[in-house]
């Protein structure tokens, strides 16, 4: 209304001509004959009004084609709006599509329009919330009109994925899916089925239609689908680890296909569908590109920087006459992109590029583990910072020195298709531990890892103790002696109240974790986040009831951290309010319609077993939605911190009372939820009942690494209460 109101203020010619063009859809060489006037009279007014307009409203003229049709015109806004992908921050992004879905339905009917309409609810359903049925019920039938590929592959993809159980989806895809999509004529989504089929089928065990389903894929698909390349990486490596099924401790494994796109000059991470991998896997591309995206700007200069759109990374050009020497050999002139941020516990990458070569060594920081690798061999032809012929390939291995571990490894890249704006990469990763170091952090390690000698039967190896009465000895540091004695009492925990291992045990383990958990303070909010390298867990779900769930919540930092995004923000206080739509942009995965609304309410007083507390600041959540992985996180809160303490007493009402509260606590500090060395916090439930007994223990530790918190989880029950509850399951 407001650009309208504008148009309406220019001349009678200016106005007129402006019209029939930006709204009218006509082409100049159209107005000119309707006007009667030569073609550069209606450009000259055209240039004239956006002049005019520039400098009376203030638009920012951009790019335009006067000669684009208005089909051409909104074809462009649609690929346009697919550039949202790259965007770590959505903002805008609303409007942005009801424009351009309005563009599109003001076409005319036609196949085209329908495809592009199907291109534009995808990013809906994607991005946006409200009523996801309605979007993604014309996203299919637009899709199934125009033959929209690549959106009937996202609808097969849910189609797919919503089948929970391994077993029914293998015999659902390949059964009924696949031969409809073969009768129907679709490629993309048939080969995205098949390969999703091989992923089944492999963890399910069947190495040879595993092996048959990956090769469907490159004869149904050719080199231009990432999924050609990705089926190409797991014909590799799923070979080269032949029997051998990954245990997320010894073995590891993954394949990728990776899909760059050259936009504007510049070198975009577009896509990067994939499966397994593991937490040392050198995700190097992704890695390097976490900055919305950027791999390499050539008019980067050295020392400029590239910020992400949400704000919270940036990728700099550190150096360009860097020497690296790995064990493919010495690289000189090299050019280092560093990465700073924090992109899911990504807070720092570190990339050289050597010209003509490509990678030759990068290091990363995730969840406060630092991990490096080298190039150790490579086939490269072509030129520049990463040159992509297709063949090209490059092999590196991990040269992590601290980990405690001998191990092989390998990651491999190798060029499948270049179009000279897109480029697919076929990429597996395969790490197998040889032998564990006889060094505190090697048994630590062979401790955690291999605590599980048969977890089929639930069997727990009770020698594994002996590794950490090793690691005991070893310790030198603060850190590792405070890590092992809490680790080691998780574990002599576990292995005490487990019947196979302890027959005499009085209590039976059913909610026992030890986490390593990283604290981050920044712009007075705290975040935590687990280190899975460390922490470990065991659980028995049998015979469970309502009192049960209380002990969920020895979960208790983490369920407050999970839920809001942090633990503590300094922007809490008396009258705050907040809403938020819970979406996988908010980093809310897993939830369908869900909402958190927020609000701080008036200081008060509170007493725990700990002491009475004066002036806590009371915080009241409630997280609801459809559908989440998990149900406990959900529900209504009440918060209550104390200042210079932090966390004094947490309500989640259900069936039965449900409040956890502070029974013992050493140090304080400043604000609402100190962090320092030394401190110790312990939370009971208030109540509990069946022979349950339930607590959670924060210890801390802070030195030149940061500040850590050591959880040990406490969840058994009376073997007695047990196993009446077994014999009563049995009667029925």
């Amino acid at each position: 209304a407001e650009l309208r109101e504008a148009v309406d203020s220019l001349s009678e010619a200016l106005r007129e001509t402006v019209k029939l063009h930006y709204f009218g859809g006509y082409q100049v060489s159209e107005i000119a004959e309707m006007l009667s006037v030569p073609v550069g009279t209606v450009k000259w007014r055209l240039s004239e009004a956006r002049k005019q307009l520039r400098k009376g409203y203030g638009i920012m003229e951009k790019t335009y084609d006067e000669n684009e049709t208005l089909t051409e015109r909104v074809m462009r806004q649609v690929e346009e709006l697919k550039l949202w992908s790259l965007r770590s921050d959505k903002s805008g992004f609303e409007q942005d599509y009801r424009n351009v879905l309005a563009a599109v339905e003001s076409l005319g009917e036609s196949d085209r329009k329908q495809y592009a309409l199907a291109d534009v609810l995808m990013r809906g359903y994607w991005w946006l919330g409200g009523n996801k049925d309605e979007i993604f019920a014309r996203m299919k039938e637009a899709a199934v009109k125009s033959r929209n590929e690549d959106v009937m592959q996202e609808i097969v993809n849910d189609e797919i994925f919503s089948i929970i159980n391994e077993k029914k989806r293998i015999e659902y895809v390949s059964r009924r899916l696949i031969p409809r999509l073969e009768t129907e004529g679709w490629t993309k989504p048939l080969g995205f089925a098949w390969f999703w089929l091989g992923f089944d089928y492999r963890n399910a065990g069947e190495k040879e239609k595993k092996f048959e389903a990956f090769r469907k894929v490159t004869e149904v698909l050719d080199e231009s689908n990432i999924y050609y390349a990705n089926a190409l990486a797991a014909l590799y490596v799923e070979e080269k680890a032949g029997d051998k099924m990954p245990d997320n401790r010894k073995l590891s494994y993954g394949a990728s296909g990776e899909q760059l796109k050259l936009i504007d000059g510049k070198l975009w991470l577009w896509s990067a569908p994939r499966y397994g991998g593991g937490s040392t896997d050198p995700w190097i591309l992704r890695y390097t590109s976490s900055a919305d995206g950027l791999l390499i700007d050539p008019d980067m200069k050295v020392g400029e920087s590239f910020t992400s759109s949400d704000k919270k990374s940036t990728l700099t050009r550190v150096g360009d006459n860097e020497t690296v020497i790995t064990s493919a050999g010495r690289f000189e002139n090299c050019s280092m992109y560093r990465y700073t941020g924090d992109d899911y516990g990504l807070t720092l990458c570190e990339t050289w590029f050597c010209p003509n070569v490509g990678i030759v060594a990068h290091n990363w920081t995730r969840d406060g583990e630092k991990h490096s690798c080298e190039l150790y061999k490579y086939e490269v032809t072509g030129t520049g910072l990463l040159p992509l012929d297709v063949g090209n390939k490059w092999y590196y291995q991990l040269t992590d020195r601290s980990d405690g571990k001998a191990f092989d490894s390998e990651k491999l890249f190798t060029v499948v298709y270049n179009d000279k704006k897109t480029v697919n990469l076929s990429a597996s990763y395969y790490y197998n531990v040889k032998a564990y170091l006889d060094t505190w952090d090697g048994n630590i390690l062979r401790a955690r890892e291999n605590y599980s000698g048969d977890p089929e039967n639930d069997h727990i190896d009770p020698k594994i103790i002996s590794y950490l009465d090793r690691a005991e000895k070893q310790a030198v540091t603060e850190r590792q002696k405070v890590h092992t004695r809490v680790a080691k009492n998780v574990m002599r925990r576990i292995i005490d109240t487990d019947r196979e291992t302890n027959p005499d045990c009085t209590e039976i383990g059913r909610w026992n974790f030890f986490e390593y958990i990283n604290v981050k303070t920044k712009d007075g909010r705290t975040v935590l986040s687990d280190n899975r390298k460390y922490s470990f867990e065991w659980k028995n779900c049998e015979n469970w009831s309502d009192e049960a769930n209380k002990i969920l919540y020895n979960f208790l930092y983490d369920i407050i951290s999970d839920d809001i995004g942090y633990v503590w923000s300094d922007e809490w206080i008396p009258g705050y309010r907040r809403e938020v739509e819970l979406t996988p942009e908010n980093g809310y995965y897993g939830y369908t319609n869900g909402k958190l609304t927020f609000e701080v309410l008036d200081d008060e007083p509170t007493e725990t077993p700990a002491g009475r507390f004066n002036s806590c600041r009371h915080i009241r959540y409630s997280i609801h939605a459809d559908k989440s992985g998990v149900w406990y996180f959900m529900g209504d809160f009440e918060l209550w911190y104390a200042k210079g303490v932090g966390l004094v007493k947490l309500s989640r009402p259900m069936k039965a009372p449900n409040v956890w509260q502070l029974t013992e606590y050493r140090g304080t500090g400043e604000g609402y939820f100190p962090a320092e060395d030394g401190f110790f916090r312990r939370y009971e439930p208030a109540t509990l009942g069946e022979g349950f007994h339930a607590s959670v223990e924060y210890t801390y530790v802070a030195d030149e690494e940061g500040v850590t918190i050591f959880r040990n989880a406490l969840g058994t029950q009376d073997r007695a209460a047990f196993e009446e509850l077994e014999a009563k399951k049995q009667q029925k």
